[in-house]
């Protein structure tokens, strides 16, 4: 059973039997994390919901980021200094600004976003999405 509430070109959709959703353009976003975990565990992890969902671009990221509010935040941890931060996993590997291929990641650093790129055996948070066509428009 799902429910659908349309805001404009955003839609939160609510699904009774499992997390909650929301729709920004054409990307489908939950709005929970699926924990934190190493990036191939966290390409099964999105792969395991069925249906098309996957780990996010660094541009989809960001984007999620740049709506933070829809979501209720993401998971922060305190750094030595007192400071609020957050990582999580893309699907990013080559980048111009990436070039050893490592796997690019988003950093929330006190309300900050930022990227950088790591090691696929890092922990790092997810966050699935997926895309979708709207054939009512």
């Amino acid at each position: 059973m799902k429910k659908l509430l349309l805001f404009g070109v955003l839609a939160l959709s609510i699904n009774v039997f499992a997390q909650s959703t929301v729709k920004i353009g054409n990307l489908e976003v939950m709005t929970e994390d699926l924990g934190e975990m190493k990036w191939e565990e966290a390409k099964k992890a999105c792969k395991n919901l069925g249906d098309g969902w996957r780990l996010p671009s660094l541009d989809e990221l960001n984007l999620i980021y740049e709506n933070k509010e829809m979501f209720g935040g993401f998971i922060t941890r305190k750094s030595t200094r007192n400071r609020t931060f957050s990582f999580y996993w893309t699907s990013t590997l080559e980048d111009t600004r990436n070039p050893n291929g490592d796997v690019c990641f988003l950093v929330f650093a006190g309300g900050t976003p930022g990227w950088g790129y790591g090691g696929q055996e890092w922990d790092r948070n997810v966050r699935a999405v997926r895309g979708f066509y709207n054939f009512n428009n």
